[in-house]
């Protein structure tokens, strides 16, 4: 008896562990070094796209960073082409490799 109650737990554990490792594994963060120079390159075409669709207005990016808040999101800032006074920033959600959004944008 206490020795399959042994065999379930372990067998258990080393299923959670394996599960762990496989997505620890498998699953890419858009912000680590390695891959964020295609992160920001998304982010940026994300953007003007956005920009583009949503406001009318054809736009420059001149900066991209991290946002610092809990999840995956990345800021950029630029302004619209041929009027660098009017600004622009946006913050993107970029968890989701395939669905880059635009979550919240400004123009001043």
């Amino acid at each position: 008896m206490k020795k399959s109650l042994l065999i379930g737990i372990s067998t258990i554990i080393l299923a959670i562990v394996t599960f762990i490792t496989y997505i620890t594994v498998t699953t890419s963060n858009p912000l680590s070094e390695k891959e964020f120079p295609k992160t920001k390159e998304k982010a940026k075409k994300t953007a003007i796209e956005y920009f583009i669709k949503e406001k009318q207005l054809d736009v420059v990016i001149t900066e991209i960073g991290v946002t610092g808040e809990m999840g995956y999101k990345v800021w950029v800032e630029g302004h619209v082409r041929n009027d660098e006074q009017k600004k622009i920033t946006a913050i993107i959600d970029v968890e989701k490799d395939k669905e880059y959004k635009v979550i919240s944008s400004k123009v001043d």
